[in-house]
């Protein structure tokens, strides 16, 4: 992993809500263990404590004194960064969750991978990465507060402007280890991990408003439209996923998009007749371009199961209809 690779995982933690700041408080935390141990080697007992008070002083109100609130960052900090076993030497994988008890019973313990805490070794990339994780995920009006809560002010008073991090800091280091080559497959990949995790902690049935508080590169994307069957965040140029409401059994559904025996739908409808309409020329480009997308089925009012990856494998004007498969 280089230097660049290692912003791009920064800029791409999944938080559930959107809001969550529990992962970016969790590394904060473990990048000062690893310049002033020299590890970041750590038990879940150890950690427990010193990230759930960092967790309960610097989150929103509505999510100070959850329960467990260290243990969804400690399992769920992405791979890419962190490796976590018991105590036999046994893989701890991301899913199924795991209870603080759970962890404390199994020994559980984890560290920074390797190539990450390399990383870390470096003060200018540190200090970079850190200003990354506040302009995405933090309160930069609360920087002094959080460094010294989590150990990085002793570290770096006299070798970082860190410490001197606020609303105005110059964002040219950062964009410039920005790949902007495929932000939209970059978006999509983020998406469909981000709903994965979502969709585990609401199994299957999630709330229409926590689809709207989807982020990518510290900005909000919502993933379903408010009014359309189709949506295309202005960020793209293809659609990013589909619609298909919830109807109750009674009552006669506005549009006839097949679904098969598994329940998936097999077609999606035009918007209105015309074929240049914005929306269904967005879903022709997710076609000629192959890009997978979403479908959200509707399960109850206001509920949704999202389906990916979804591809367009035909455009049928004459039909008003693409045809769809799921990978």
């Amino acid at each position: 992993m280089n230097e660049s690779e290692f912003f791009d995982q920064l800029r791409n933690l999944r938080t559930a809500n959107g809001r969550a700041i529990h992962k970016p408080l969790l590394l904060l935390w473990l990048f000062a263990r690893q310049v002033k141990n020299k590890t970041t080697q750590t038990t879940y007992a150890e950690a427990e404590e010193a990230v759930g008070q960092l967790i309960d002083e610097f989150s929103p109100a509505s999510q100070r004194g959850q329960r467990d609130r260290a243990a969804m960052p400690f399992v769920h900090l992405e791979r890419s960064l962190w490796s976590l076993q018991d105590g036999a030497g046994n893989p701890i994988p991301p899913t199924p969750s795991r209870t603080g008890s759970w962890l404390r019973d199994n020994s559980a313990r984890g560290r920074l991978r390797p190539e990450v805490a390399d990383h870390v070794e470096r003060p200018q990339t540190l200090s970079t990465a850190i200003k990354l994780l506040f302009e995405l995920y933090l309160d930069e009006h609360q920087a002094d507060q959080i460094i010294k809560a989590a150990g990085l002010h002793r570290v770096y008073r006299q070798k970082s402007p860190v410490v001197a991090l606020s609303t105005t800091t110059a964002t040219k280091p950062i964009k410039s280890v920005i790949d902007t080559t495929d932000y939209d497959g970059r978006l999509r990949r983020h998406a469909f991990e981000w709903l994965a995790e979502l969709n585990e902690e609401h199994g299957g049935r999630i709330p229409f408003g926590l689809l709207q508080e989807f982020r990518f590169e510290g900005k909000r994307i919502a993933l379903m439209d408010q009014q359309a069957g189709i949506r295309k965040p202005k960020e793209l140029s293809a659609a990013l996923s589909l619609r298909t409401s919830y109807t109750p059994p009674s009552k006669q559904r506005p549009y006839e998009d097949e679904l098969d025996e598994n329940g998936l739908i097999r077609y999606y409808m035009y918007r209105g007749t015309d074929p240049q309409h914005f929306h269904n020329v967005a879903m022709r480009r997710a076609f000629t371009e192959k890009r997978p997308m979403i479908w959200f089925k509707g399960v109850a009012s206001g509920l949704y199961e999202p389906h990916f990856p979804l591809l367009l494998t035909k455009d049928e004007p004459e039909n008003l209809r693409f045809l769809i498969s799921f990978a």
